[in-house]
């Protein structure tokens, strides 16, 4: 595993090497950048908890592949851009956003298919409390010589007060007609019978709806197994 901590104003640069394995952890400060080149069937498991401003770009080789999560709190911007280069190459970026108070973040995902037989798949889950406000922004790009490419993208939004807010715009930008394209948006409110379920059995409302809110970002979170319950302890912590 490789520890990532950019200071504010810091710009990184990482190489990974052909068939590499290599999992990242990053924890940032401030403004900064990462840049990633993944050499062909390379493969990368990044995590990171967004704070700050954050822009991240991978560049993918062939049959090379990057498996983005980040969980995003507090005021700023997470930006995640995944080139897809070669053949082969497959990307993912799932995320949670956790709103409270009058936080406002934004969640920018770009998805480049260059080449063709490549994949991408976009996850966003969204929990906005308060008079926070998300803000969120994914674009899948095929390129006019990219054929029999796969990409999808998807947000999720919970309001918890009528005074939150969620702005989603996914965006699909296709120059090709051979391949498979897709996208969603959905925004609610907490599930009442879940709620009354758990209330039902004894169990306190603020617990309750803790409860309900962490089974929302499973999906997501989850993906960062070891690590998934501490970065969930620490989204949870903020929940007033």
């Amino acid at each position: 595993m490789k520890l990532l901590e950019p200071k504010n104003g810091e710009n990184l640069t990482l190489e990974v090497k052909e068939n590499e394995e290599l999992l990242i952890m990053e924890r940032g400060e401030g403004k900064y950048s990462i840049n990633l080149t993944l050499k062909p069937n390379a493969k990368v498991k990044y995590f990171s908890l967004t704070t700050g401003n954050a822009t991240r770009k991978a560049l993918l080789g062939k049959d090379a592949t990057i498996l983005w999560v980040d969980a995003a709190h507090g005021t700023g911007e997470s930006h995640t851009h995944s080139s897809l280069e070669g053949e082969g190459a497959d990307a993912e970026f799932h995320s949670v956003l956790f709103g409270t108070g009058t936080d406002k973040f934004k969640v920018t995902s770009e998805m480049d298919h260059k080449a063709s037989h490549t994949t991408s798949n976009m996850l966003t889950r969204a929990v906005m409390l308060c008079e926070s406000h998300g803000e969120y922004s994914g674009t899948i790009r095929i390129a006019p010589n990219a054929k029999n490419c796969d990409a999808y993208q998807k947000e999720d939004t919970l309001l918890l007060s009528e005074e939150a807010r969620m702005d989603a715009e996914p965006n699909l930008e296709i120059q090709n007609e051979d391949v498979r394209c897709s996208h969603g948006v959905s925004i609610g409110q907490l599930d009442e019978e879940k709620l009354f379920y758990l209330k039902s059995r004894g169990i306190p409302q603020d617990v309750a709806v803790k409860l309900v809110i962490n089974g929302f970002f499973d999906e997501v979170l989850d993906k960062m197994g070891e690590h998934s319950q501490e970065v969930k302890e620490e989204l949870l912590k903020r929940f007033a």
